[in-house]
């Protein structure tokens, strides 16, 4: 179900899930293929999708349905504003 949500996504949002996955919204200079993507199933699906910039990891709970899928991921990709240390 992930990748049927991600490729709804408009440009905007897989910008911002770029963002949220690795930390940077730009395409690396070799491309896409060069960015591994790792996806670890969690079992409570009350909590959003976490991810481990560092590793390219997504912690991504088993939703039930399509729907919260898509409208757990997209409040993780809007909140990632930081640390707000300022």
């Amino acid at each position: 179900m992930f990748w049927e949500v991600f490729h709804e996504f408009n440009i905007d949002d897989k910008k911002k899930f770029l963002l949220f996955l690795t930390g940077s919204d730009r395409v690396p200079i070799m491309g896409m293929k060069a960015i591994k993507i790792y996806i670890q199933p969690t079992l409570d699906d009350n909590f959003l999708p976490v991810a481990h910039t560092c590793f390219n990891l997504l912690d991504l709970p088993k939703y039930k349905s399509k729907g919260k899928l898509k409208y757990k991921l997209t409040q993780a990709i809007h909140q990632t504003q930081g640390f707000s240390l300022v």
